[in-house]
């Protein structure tokens, strides 16, 4: 027994006693031969499988630095309702805490969680939540502007998924609109006094005929205002 003893301690992982019996040993011997091609397979599959899960953590680790440094705010919300990923910039855009993101939540259940969509007291102005989740039901690909109660406009890219649930993007189109505000007034107020000019009178007075055609009234003032001066 000290002999068997001494043996396991320095790596044996079985013993034959004598006398010997070939046949079984034959046996024992193919039994082995089976059981190291078999552990062999295992150390295989093992490695496979350790580089894989290394794959695929390398990917998830390059998919969510491109989803934190896309400009775009990104949702992916599955046929369930729940939300499947989202990006930084969608929760900075909608002033999303890191708590509100939480596994299984629904999309109604995380907007809820921004302030830009609690109940406003104003009853005459449309929900956004509500008007952006009727958009969502839609079953093909479009795109809506939604403003929020801070006055921000965000542009929506809204596309269905094959298997349920949609995808949609989100930019931040303020500036851009106000930008666009700001040349539509200038093209149609003079730039020194900002006072309407004849481009904006000749679109009105086009409007105004339209409506007399369709039998309302119009009457045009014409006010000429002339300026002297004398120097001294």
């Amino acid at each position: 027994m000290d002999s068997i003893k001494r043996a396991f301690e320095a790596g044996a992982t079985d013993f034959i006693s004598k006398p010997l019996n070939w046949p079984i040993i034959t046996q024992r011997i193919r039994y082995m031969l089976r059981t190291a091609r078999i552990a062999d397979d295992l150390r295989e599959s093992e490695e496979r499988l350790n580089a894989a899960q290394a794959s695929r953590r390398i990917q998830a680790r390059r998919f969510e630095a491109a989803l934190d440094n896309m400009s775009q705010g990104l949702c992916m919300v599955g046929e369930d309702d729940r939300v499947i990923v989202t990006n930084q910039r969608f929760l900075d855009l909608y002033l999303l805490g890191p708590s509100a993101m939480t596994p299984d939540t629904t999309l109604v259940e995380l907007m809820r969680h921004s302030p830009l969509f609690r109940d406003s007291t104003d009853r005459r102005r449309e929900n956004p939540l509500s008007a952006w989740l009727s958009l969502t039901r839609l079953a093909a690909s479009n795109t809506f502007n939604q403003e929020l109660m801070d006055g921000r406009v965000i542009a929506i890219a809204h596309e269905p998924m094959a298997d349920g649930g949609f995808v949609e993007t989100f930019t931040d189109i303020t500036e851009q609109r106000r930008a666009e505000f700001q040349i539509a007034h200038m093209a149609m107020h003079d730039p020194l006094t900002d006072l309407p000019n004849r481009v904006l009178f000749r679109q009105q007075l086009e409007e105004a005929l339209r409506r007399v055609s369709e039998g309302a009234n119009c009457a045009v003032l014409y006010l000429c205002l002339l300026y002297t001066s004398r120097c001294v």
